[in-house]
């Protein structure tokens, strides 16, 4: 194996039901230096057919403290504008699914696509369209990962897809794994109403939480819980066990409701002051 092999990159097709090619129930495992070979040939194959018809390279203003997820984001947003699309919008579930792949990967030490079934089974739910699947890796920066991505036509093609509307991004530094996924969220808002909380506000009791009425239908409701407005570490239920070291201080609840890539959160009004 040379030093410092080509890059490598890889994207799913358009999302479907179907394993994805590298899924590993639907061939047996290959070996790492096969995949070197394989993957670096038509990575290779790509960048030189394309090579006499390059743009010109984006170029913008250096962002401090920016991670390389944000970098990959705010990359691909750039392209995409440069192409007449409108940005694409993070969304927690889809960096949180990106970031296990790319997790996995670095853990087996090998590129292959996650399933669709998968990916579905991660996006938090409202959406219209799951998921497409971007993947590399040996490439030490959001910059020169984006370039390979968009030099390739079939990674350009999910980047620059006009369906999709949010993005989620991982990126495991062990190996350099890279996964970037795309869905699509109608634009539907989600309606709520303030907690209430009921129960004896005395020490060893306990407060519940009655979010509500929330929509649309599918929308994930979560609690956090606090006392005289410092959240309380752990305190994620409906229901509060008082403690003694919240007498004499007030309690609230928020409930945050997710749905189609948004995200609505509403505060209980306090308790009464807690007694002993």
């Amino acid at each position: 194996m040379r030093s410092s092999p080509p890059r490598r990159s890889t994207r799913t097709r358009r999302p479907s039901t179907r394993p994805s090619p590298g899924d590993p129930r639907t061939k047996d495992t290959v070996t790492m230096n096969r995949m070197l070979r394989l993957t670096a040939a038509l990575a290779i194959g790509v960048l030189l057919g394309s090579a006499g018809v390059a743009s010109a390279p984006l170029t913008s203003p250096a962002v401090a403290a920016e991670t390389p997820v944000q970098s990959v984001i705010r990359i691909t947003n750039e392209h995409r504008a440069a192409n007449g699309r409108r940005a694409l919008a993070p969304e927690q579930s889809l960096n949180n699914m990106a970031q296990a792949w790319a997790n996995h990967m670095s853990s087996v030490n090998r590129m292959e696509h996650s399933t669709n079934a998968w990916r579905t089974s991660k996006a938090s739910p409202g959406y219209s369209l799951c998921c497409g699947e971007n993947i590399a890796y040996g490439y030490t920066g959001a910059g020169a990962v984006v370039k390979g991505w968009m030099g390739s036509t079939g990674h350009r093609a999910n980047i620059l897809d006009t369906r999709y509307t949010h993005i989620g991004v991982g990126y495991a530094a062990k190996g350099n794994f890279w996964v970037q996924v795309f869905a699509t969220y109608p634009n539907t808002a989600i309606t709520s109403s303030v907690p209430r909380l009921s129960g004896d506000s005395r020490v060893g009791k306990i407060i519940t939480t009655s979010p509500g009425s929330w929509g649309p239908r599918g929308v994930t409701l979560s609690y956090s819980w606090y006392v005289d407005g410092v959240r309380i570490p752990g305190a994620r239920g409906e229901r509060h066990l008082i403690l003694a070291s919240q007498a004499g201080k007030r309690l609230t609840s928020k409930v945050t409701g997710t749905y189609g890539g948004k995200t609505v959160t509403r505060t209980s009004k306090p308790t009464p002051v807690i007694a002993r």
